[in-house]
């Protein structure tokens, strides 16, 4: 496989949206892209009203022309702070819990509540077989929805855990 290909085929995600299961690919938009794609609307309305304002007031064309470059600059200036909200590899939610520690609020057999970073999130205990006692230290390893994928933590099972 060339380079070129080997490039192509880190680029495509398969995607099961499709109807009936079928697989399609989804060429995968570089984040930088996608800011310059959000950020062309605005681009293009400030072209306008500039425009708008030369013909009304009789604004100059070199300031107009600064302007909008002053506005397009502004946007490439904050683009390093504000990229990862445009990332969409960004974990959020439940994701972000995984590997995180906790405590178990109540019986986990299998289904109860667990404490992890302060907030109370409902449970599955894994195995099912193995009820988790309250107050036991837990270790989330996925999540289903906003359900936690739990197991006890037996490494911390000596002191207390806070979660905060």
């Amino acid at each position: 496989m060339s380079k070129q290909e080997l490039n192509l085929h880190r680029q495509v995600q398969l995607s099961c949206d499709a109807p009936a299961g079928w697989m399609t690919e989804r060429k995968i938009m570089s984040t930088l892209t996608k800011y310059v794609l959000l950020q062309l609307p605005g681009w293009i309305l400030t072209a306008l009203l500039l425009l708008g304002l030369r013909g009304w007031l009789g604004l100059p064309l070199w300031v107009a022309g600064g302007v909008f470059v002053f506005w397009v600059a502004k946007d490439f200036i904050l683009y390093p702070f504000v990229r990862r909200s445009y990332e969409s590899n960004t974990k959020t939610g439940t994701e972000k819990l995984v590997g995180s520690r906790g405590v178990a609020k109540e019986w986990l057999g299998p289904h109860g509540y667990v404490q992890v970073h302060g907030e109370l999130w409902k449970a599955k205990a894994e195995p099912s077989d193995q009820p988790i006692s309250p107050h036991s230290p837990i270790r989330v390893q996925a999540a289903r929805g906003m359900t936690l994928i739990v197991t006890a933590d037996k490494n911390h099972a000596s002191g207390p855990i806070f979660s905060s």
